[in-house]
């Protein structure tokens, strides 16, 4: 099986190889040639592998916990590598993981020498697992999560599936459901721990009041209502334009945040705004920032918008096939949320949300409306951030019901 499962990757190398080259990806790394230089470890080592940018982040409080052990952190992705770098500075190593062949992985782990892996959310490699448990590691799913897709998937191939989940001492899973899926699986129930989602223990940092003073006069904010246009994909600009139009007539001294999720996209939508003749600024330009539409063009500035804004419109939830984004965030800051009908890919932050009465899913064609009512009743805007740090309390904790659970693999004490 070993074999057949190295023929496999071999030709997905040999599909990928094309487009690895055009992206300018590290290649050499990628195909296992060029692994990374790791000194021996004086104190036990925790292996954290994860896929990008949002697995990475989500680890990051239950790593905070481990610090005894000496850590080094693996991704998939070179933007994953990167934030890995800013968020563990004091890693051992970062580096991106390897095509899973059996030889690779035997060379890499062999260097390593981890005494626990760590495997974030649902990224599982056969020979990675196996080459760990050769060497004694104990092996952890944390933040654990199983799709309908991959479900069925896993069902097609059930000699592959139980060898490669058997290999896990222990599944710390985010809900029920996905614990109901690892068990059809064949994964035994004193294996799977449901411990919430470590996304919900990322708390994102705020401004201080100097930050905040600085950045209000230098986009002109005095006291307005602020607006921040979150996460936009291609299609939805469209959509959201003729409510900017409406609110900037009907609330003159407003200022709105429109933020799209690439920012590599400014040019396309400086284009959209000259079309329906609107003037802005770019969030880039400190001279010029002085306009009432703000076009965000620099990556990590859509939180500071939130924490400055009124109300928070998170898109990418009102077009079909991009599945929504993170709606928690604005909480955080406490400022009321809404977002659109399309959350396939976020159901459980939307129905936790709703559930809780803690924002507001609407459809594009109410946004005006939903708007300029929610700014002319402020009680009602207080409910919602009441709501909402009191559902981010009841989701806190993850991170300790984790450690908790892989307590037994852990030996060091933990601080």
């Amino acid at each position: 099986m070993i074999s057949l499962y190295n023929a496999c990757l071999i030709l997905y190398a040999l599909c990928n190889i094309a487009k690895a080259f055009k992206k300018g990806s590290r290649l050499f790394e990628l195909l296992g040639f060029k692994l990374p230089a790791i000194i021996p470890a004086k104190k036990k080592r925790l292996w954290l592998h994860a896929v990008s940018v949002g697995e990475v982040k989500a680890a990051a409080p239950l790593i905070e916990k481990l610090r005894d052990y000496d850590l080094v952190v693996s991704t998939t992705t070179e933007t994953g590598q990167k934030i890995a770098k800013a968020l563990y500075p004091k890693a051992s190593a970062h580096f991106l993981l390897p095509l899973d062949f059996s030889w690779t992985m035997r060379k890499l782990i062999n260097r390593i020498q981890p005494s626990v892996l760590v495997l974030s959310e649902s990224d599982l490699w056969f020979n990675l697992l196996t080459e760990c448990k050769r060497t004694g590691a104990r092996c952890i799913l944390v933040n654990g999560k199983m799709s309908e897709r991959s479900l069925n998937r896993f069902r097609l191939i059930p000699f592959f599936t139980s060898r490669l989940l058997s290999q896990l001492d222990q599944l710390c899973v985010q809900n029920k459901l996905y614990a109901s899926r690892f068990k059809e699986l064949g994964v035994p129930e004193d294996k799977i721990s449901i411990t919430g989602n470590l996304k919900f223990d990322m708390r994102p940092k705020s401004l201080t009041k100097e930050e905040l003073s600085t950045l209000k006069a230098r986009l002109g904010i005095q006291g307005q209502p602020v607006i921040t246009f979150g996460s936009t994909h291609r299609g939805e600009e469209k959509l959201f334009l003729p409510v900017i139009e409406q609110l900037l007539t009907t609330i003159p001294r407003i200022k709105i945040f429109l933020c799209p999720r690439h920012p590599d996209r400014a040019e396309e939508i400086k284009q959209l705004l000259s079309q329906h003749q609107l003037t802005f600024s770019l969030y880039s330009d400190l001279r010029t920032a002085k306009e009432k539409i703000i076009l965000v063009d620099q990556m990590g500035a859509l939180k500071p918008c939130i924490e400055l804004s009124d109300i928070a419109i998170i898109a990418g939830s009102y077009e079909r096939g991009i599945g929504g984004h993170n709606i928690l965030e604005p909480l955080y800051f406490a400022t009321p949320v809404i977002f659109g009908p399309h959350m396939d890919a976020q159901q459980e932050l939307c129905d936790l949300v709703l559930g809780k009465k803690a924002g507001i899913q609407i459809d594009h064609s109410s946004l005006y409306q939903t708007i300029t009512e929610l700014l002319a009743d402020s009680k009602r805007q207080k409910e919602y951030i009441q709501k909402g740090k009191e559902l981010l309390k009841e989701l806190s904790g993850s991170s300790d019901k984790t450690l908790k659970s892989i307590k037994s693999f852990v030996k060091k004490e933990i601080s």
